[in-house]
Order: C-alpha cells, then structure tokens, then sequence
C-alpha cells in the first residue's frame, strides 16, 4: 500500500473514533468493552467505579455555587476591610494560597470546571453609586462580554473621567487605569478612556429606571452632577454689552430628560424643555433638550450641584452672586 494511501486511512480512522466517542452512549459502551477485556487480561473482575459527579449534576453545582459564595466574600473582605490572605483564611477556613490567589484574581479551578469569579460592588445607596450611575447613563455603556459585564466611559475631558474611576474605584473596591485614546480624525479631540468589569454592577447599571427611584431620592445631587458632567453645559454669551448665561443638558432619551427635570424641580431648580426632530435626517433620533437661563437657579444649581469638570465649573462661577433676572438672551426672530 502506497504512503499517501495509509495516510488516508489512519486519518479516517482518527475521524472514525472522533465521531463514535461524540455519542455519550456509544462513548460509555466503549468504556465498558475497554474495562471488559483489561479485565479478561487480568483474569479478575473489576471493582465498579464510583460516579464522577459531571459539572451538570446538582452535587456539583452545589459545590460551585459554595465555592463562588466563598469567593465573593473573600474580595468583598479584602476591598472593604483591607483583610489579608492570612485573615481571610483563618476567618472562612479556605486554605492561604487559594485566599492569595482569590485575592490577586485568579479563576477557581476545581474538577467541576472553571469559574471566572465577579467583582465584587458595593450596592447599596451612596453617594459614589449616584454619580457612577450618572455618568454611565450619560456618556458610558454597558455590554456583555463572554458573560461578563464590561463598562465602559470615554470622554475628552480628563478631570471628569478620574472623577468617574475615583467614585467607582470605591464601589468596586478596585483602582482602574485612566488611559489616553488618540483618534485617527486630526481634527477630533483625544479621548480618556476606563474600563471596568463587572456583572454585578453591570446588571445593576442595565436595570430601568424605575429601579434607581430609592438611589435618586437620598442622593439626587450626585446623579445631577454627574449627568450635568456628561450631558450638560454652561455657555457664557454677551449681547448689546450685557452678558447672558445659559445652562442646558441634552439627549435623546426622554425619560432620562424627564427623570433629571423632576430631580432639578424638586431641588427648587426650573427649566424649559425643547425637543429637536432633525427632520434632515430621518435616521437620527429626536433631541430633547432642558435648558434654564434664570441667574438664581443658576446660582442655586452652582451651590446644590455644580460640576466636576474645570471648564464647566469657571463658567458658572462668573454668573453674579447677587444680581437678579433672568438673564436671557433676547430673541432674534
């Protein structure tokens, strides 16, 4: 027989076996006539094999679901209380090297299969959790990724991004890296970008609206600010040699809107809302715009709320501290 024949055949007969071995039933019948005829060679019948618990079965999934709980713990220890290895083994009986490698972000391996464990976040109401929910429902995105939760901010302004990973470093419990994004335009602005994963915050940011009710009612100035941060701006204009200034917020989500203009009334703070339908471009969603230009609630929005990004900030200090009316420009129709 030629070589490229025997090639051929060895081949199929590796194909052959792939596909028989697929089959779970014909897979346990090939066990059972291997451990018949290692038997027959021996002379003696070989004792019956306890059952491997598979990574379907509910022994092993109790055991996955313990070992997850055990985890989980052990991060939400280190990242609130500072714990180390040492004490977090002594404390939940794990032994040190796994509490190091839980600690340092390892996956659990065990022989149910790998398990990439979630980070750890802090949900219950804060001030921290407001403005990250702020921001990501303003410039951020949250996506699934391989079953996890990745989620994402850029934006060009560097202060407002470090401001973001401070609030969600201490959500999380862990410090995210603020890197600088080069856009390939010359004439677009460079972007700071943070990444973050993490399901449980993931799931928590992808609920509606409806859900964050008791978060916005303790803290609704932090969310304000935030999405003022994202959203927002403050334009300073002059006309017929006085000076006119405006703060405005604009986005495509109504309910959003909606949402920020009864936080804003119920602060004392009013504003008009508009909406822009682009009409020139059928494919684009509509515009809703809240736009106030009244210099008292500009002051009060200054002390209750304000901004974290510099450029924003200098603008809406200059409006008068005592000087009353609305401030608004005339119009030129």
């Amino acid at each position: 027989m030629a070589y490229r024949d025997v090639e051929k055949r060895r081949a199929h007969d590796r194909d052959y076996k792939r596909k028989r071995l697929q089959d779970p039933e014909r897979r346990d019948k090939e066990r059972a006539r291997c451990r018949a005829k290692y038997a027959r060679r021996k002379g003696s019948v070989p004792k019956p094999r306890a059952e491997k618990p598979t990574i379907d079965s509910p022994e092993a999934d109790s055991r996955l679901m313990q070992r997850r709980a055990l985890r989980i713990e052990a991060e939400r220890l280190h990242a609130e209380l500072r714990w180390g290895a040492r004490r977090i083994t002594a404390h939940l009986g794990v032994p040190l090297r796994t509490a190091s490698n839980w600690i340092a972000g390892s996956p659990i391996r065990s022989r149910y299969g790998n398990f990439k464990p979630q980070v750890w976040a802090k949900l219950e109401p804060s001030r921290e959790l407001a403005y990250v929910l702020g921001t990501v429902l303003g410039d951020g995105s949250v996506s699934n990724y391989r079953g996890n939760m990745k989620i994402k901010l850029a934006a060009t302004d560097k202060d407002f991004v470090e401001e973001y990973e401070r609030n969600l470093s201490v959500i999380t419990g862990r410090h995210y890296s603020v890197r600088q994004s080069i856009r390939p335009n010359p004439n677009a602005k460079d972007q700071w970008r943070v990444d973050a994963q993490s399901k449980l915050l993931g799931d928590y940011l992808k609920q509606p609206l409806a859900a964050f009710q008791p978060l916005l009612t303790a803290y609704p100035c932090p969310f304000l600010r935030a999405f003022f941060d994202a959203e927002g701006s403050c334009q300073e204009r002059k006309w017929d040699g006085r000076t006119y200034w405006s703060l405005s917020a604009v986005n495509t989500n109504k309910e959003l809107l909606d949402l920020a203009d009864d936080l804003l009334r119920g602060l004392g703070i009013i504003g008009n809302r508009y909406i822009n339908h682009r009409k020139s471009n059928p494919w684009l969603k509509h515009l809703y715009m809240w736009v106030c230009q009244r210099r008292e609630y500009l002051r009060l929005f200054r002390s209750l709320v304000g901004f974290s990004i510099q450029r924003k900030a200098e603008v809406l200090e200059r409006v008068p501290a005592s000087e009353q009316g609305r401030g608004r420009l005339p119009s030129t129709r």
